[in-house]
């Protein structure tokens, strides 16, 4: 009976490790989207905002924030995705995240990262333009074993959209 037991338990062991192993391991983004109102920089909480997931430039994903705008994703290692934020109502926001290069801890036990994204309304075609493209890309870096957004590209990008907002508003 004592063998027996033991056995038993080594089993469910053997198989809660095993079941543990198979999960697959990536990043998760998550936060809250809030609508910018332009005028006065003021931020009001936004509900069921699609989100289009891209890898590798196909279809991944689509799913919508909650009534409350909180949002979550997963996106497992090993391709590039565009997070897309945002629909006809407001400028889509892209976010780039490419996890082809992940290792050390990040790849053994997986990454998060809280991000709260702040949509606005415009028909300026050249604001839209501007938005085709992510306004950040974040990849691995070995050191500090993290996945961070590039700080120049996203620089350049706040730049210019910063550029043609103030244009918009004639200062």
């Amino acid at each position: 009976m004592f063998k027996t037991s033991i056995i038993i338990g080594l089993l469910l062991l053997a198989a809660h490790w095993c079941s543990g192993q198979d999960q697959e391991l990536g990043m998760i983004v998550f936060g809250r989207i809030q609508e910018l109102n332009l005028a006065d920089s003021s931020e009001t909480k936004v509900g069921e905002i699609p989100l289009r997931i891209l890898r590798d430039g196909e279809l991944f994903e689509r799913t919508q924030s909650s009534k409350s705008g909180k949002y979550q994703v997963f996106l497992p290692f090993g391709s590039v995705y565009d997070v897309s934020f945002g629909d006809s109502v407001f400028v889509a926001k892209i976010l780039r995240f490419d996890l082809t290069g992940v290792g050390g801890k990040v790849a053994r036990k997986g990454f998060s990262l809280q991000l709260d994204i702040s949509l606005f309304h415009s028909e300026d075609e050249q604001l839209l333009l501007l938005h085709r493209e992510p306004v950040a890309v974040a990849a691995y870096l070995k050191k500090p074993d993290m996945i961070v957004f590039d700080p120049n590209y996203s620089d350049e990008r706040n730049r210019l959209i910063s550029l043609r907002l103030s244009e918009l508003k004639g200062d």
